[in-house]
């Protein structure tokens, strides 16, 4: 799976506050955290809202996805996520080191942000949201099954084809057993 945040606007709430300005934003805002499936470019986890100066990448992602990995599994993320090489493959780091694995971690990246910008398609989510902020997560949620929609019915990402270095190394099952069978 690969994971990033993403911003949205919002009205800044009064009184003005530090936790909900986004850097990335530049203005008040709520951050998601999504993840798609990397074999395929599917939507599979969405996380949020919460207030974007208060809540970083990094915390979203160990606030509940993280707890959810699989002993030794791992997403792929941006830089903002470094630290964690337990859950996270550091994006600076490609093993093997060959122009193909970089270009790879680079297309499931870049992709990635292909999503966050069909996602901000929508004026609820590209404009300043001026409601009721208890209502943007369902708002948000909508979308993203809308935009999961348009995968489904033809308007799909570019594929990656995505090998971690445990993938490349490991013997499928098959060659395994077809082994095991042959006379001595």
């Amino acid at each position: 799976m690969s994971v990033d945040g993403t911003d949205f606007k919002i009205n800044t709430p009064s009184p003005a506050s530090t936790k909900w300005f986004s850097f990335k934003i530049r203005h008040a805002g709520l951050r998601y955290e999504v993840g798609l499936n990397i074999q395929t470019g599917d939507i599979v986890w969405t996380n949020g809202p919460f207030p974007a100066g208060e809540w970083t990448d990094i915390r979203i992602f160990l606030s509940d996805l993280a707890c959810k990995l699989k002993q030794g599994e791992k997403v792929e993320a941006d830089l903002g996520y470094r630290g964690w090489e337990d859950k996270v493959e550091d994006p600076t780091i490609c093993i093997p080191n060959t122009e193909e694995m970089v270009e790879m971690k680079a297309m499931v990246r870049a992709r990635h942000e292909m999503v966050n910008a069909r996602l901000k398609t929508f004026c609820a989510l590209r404009n300043s949201w001026r409601h009721d902020r208890s209502h943007h997560g369902l708002a948000f949620r909508c979308i993203v099954m809308m935009v999961q929609l348009t995968f489904e019915s033809g308007n799909a990402l570019p594929k990656v084809s995505y090998m971690t270095p445990k993938t490349l190394t490991e013997v499928p099952e098959e060659e395994d057993t077809a082994k095991d069978d042959e006379p001595s």
